[in-house]
This record gives structure tokens, sequence and C-alpha cells, in this order.
């Protein structure tokens, strides 16, 4: 009987911690982050915002080059933190762990039901770019 009840318990708290292992696994990163910062578009790491369709992650933003001008969104999912690319055939955004897909825009269109992703203010000033939090 002790060894049945052994069973038991060891079973229980082995479950228990799994199942906390999830949970915390599918914890949502600060669905509005902060961001503030400043691209240079002359730096050779920045080259691809040069070009329609280009792309530069940084700074926990993704920026593109859309339309003659720029804009920027968080750079994670909102569904599992994971970071984003853009696609500039589609003009989507594409999680890398799930593959869930958002607009120009950030809403979310199809994948793990997510919330928008959170778009951020980007001026331009001849050659620099600054990205703050909306």
């Amino acid at each position: 009987m002790q060894r049945l009840n052994f069973f038991k318990v060891t079973i229980l708290t082995f479950s228990f911690l799994f199942i906390g292992n999830i949970l915390s696994s599918c914890k949502k990163d600060n669905p509005n982050p902060y961001v503030n910062f400043t691209l240079d578009l002359n730096e050779n790491s920045n080259s691809a915002l040069r070009m329609p369709g280009g792309s530069v992650v940084s700074n926990g933003a993704i920026i593109v080059s859309y339309s003659n001008s720029f804009i920027a969104f968080s750079n994670s999912c909102t569904y599992d933190g994971c970071g984003l690319s853009y696609s500039s055939i589609s003009n989507h955004f594409i999680c890398s762990c799930d593959g869930s897909e958002f607009d120009i825009n950030g809403r979310f269109l199809y994948g793990s039901p997510s919330p928008n992703i959170p778009k951020f203010n980007v001026t331009q000033n001849g050659s620099l770019l600054t990205i703050i939090s909306q």
C-alpha cells in the first residue's frame, strides 16, 4: 500500500510540474512594448531599408520600407513571442514559430489566434529614422 501511495504522489507531482511548464511557456511578452531608438539609413546594417519592401529587425522592432515611407511594428508574435519576418511578396508579417500571418497594418490574418501586433511611430529626418512606441 505504501508503494502505491508513493507512485500516486510521484505521478501527481510530475504531472503538476509538467502542466506548470506548459502553461508558463504560453506566457506572452508585454503586448505593448516600449521602444525609442534611431536608425541611420546610411549604415550598412540598414541597407535593406533603401529598397522598397526591404526590412530590418532592430531593438525589438521590425522596420519595413513600404509605399515610399517606413512602418514599424513589434518584432514579437502576439501568440507565442517568437520573432517575425516580413514578406514583400505578400506584404505580410509571418511568425517564425507557428506561421501565423499579419497584414501590413499588423492585423491578424490567420494561424494561431492572436491579437494584432503593436505598431510604432516612425519619423524620418534626412537619413535618420526615429522609432517610438505609440
